[in-house]
């Protein structure tokens, strides 16, 4: 009930504060919760991690970028990177997980009271899971800087069109440089707040430092944030790079 009032409270806000794009905002934002649960559905319907993944990602974008900010260069830059920025770390976890075994069940969920009493044989690849949950992780942080270096360069390019694209890129590039920072510390944040309560565990247990890195757990955690953080990282360039190309084209 509470969750129920605190969502309508949040949906209101958007709606009076946001104004216009608040409201749109409200949309992508059910309309995202309903791709996920749709995903779950047919994840378990057909077995097929990856293609279920892929349709996933599309309905993301195609709500986060193109519905919400319209079919302009500015969401066709964004979405051109991150289409290929997805594949690079999606290949790169794929090998990693295979040559590691990390997948599976680690020890955030065993100390889970829900899921201990739950069967964990669900007949699906726990290393496809797990590649999957690394490419919706990270979707959210690189289609942030995507499209802040695009709609930033969009915007200097219109008020000097005389620019030609080595100087637009390099513009893109300072301005990606500049929001790197703060998108690294929100991925470790956020992985932190995550797994809080698991890490006291492990303190007051007093897990020494070999038992922790060698921890599920903490491998798959920190593999997330390496991932996002690469992915993030490589988004810049790319990102710069497509949308200088774009907007300085002939027409």
């Amino acid at each position: 009930m509470i969750i129920f009032v605190l969502l309508m409270i949040l949906l209101f806000l958007l709606g009076i504060i946001g104004d216009e794009r608040g409201v749109a905002s409200m949309f992508t934002f059910l309309g995202n919760i309903v791709v996920f649960f749709v995903s779950l559905i047919a994840i378990f319907r057909t077995g097929n991690v990856y293609a279920v993944t892929f349709v996933a990602i599309m309905g993301f974008l195609l709500l986060t970028l193109f519905a919400q900010n319209g079919f302009n260069k500015k969401t066709i830059s964004a979405f051109s990177a991150i289409i290929v920025i997805l594949s690079i770390v999606g290949i790169f976890s794929v090998i990693l997980i295979k040559i590691s075994s990390m997948a599976g069940f680690g020890e955030m969920y065993i100390y889970d009271e829900e899921v201990a009493f739950l069967e964990n044989k669900i007949g699906i690849s726990a290393q496809s899971l797990l590649v999957a949950s690394i490419l919706i992780g990270i979707l959210g942080a690189i289609t942030d800087t995507a499209l802040s270096v695009s709609s930033t360069m969009y915007e200097v390019y219109e008020h000097n069109p005389a620019l030609d694209a080595g100087e637009l890129n390099r513009s893109g590039k300072h301005v990606g440089w500049d929001i790197l920072g703060t998108t690294f510390s929100t991925l470790v944040f956020a992985e932190i707040g995550q797994g809080f309560f698991i890490w006291l565990i492990f303190a007051k247990n007093k897990y020494t430092f070999i038992s922790l890195i060698n921890s599920k757990s903490f491998l798959q955690q920190t593999f997330l944030i390496i991932m996002a953080s690469l992915g993030s990282l490589l988004i810049i360039p790319l990102t710069s790079r497509i949308t200088a190309k774009i907007l300085t084209a002939k027409k």
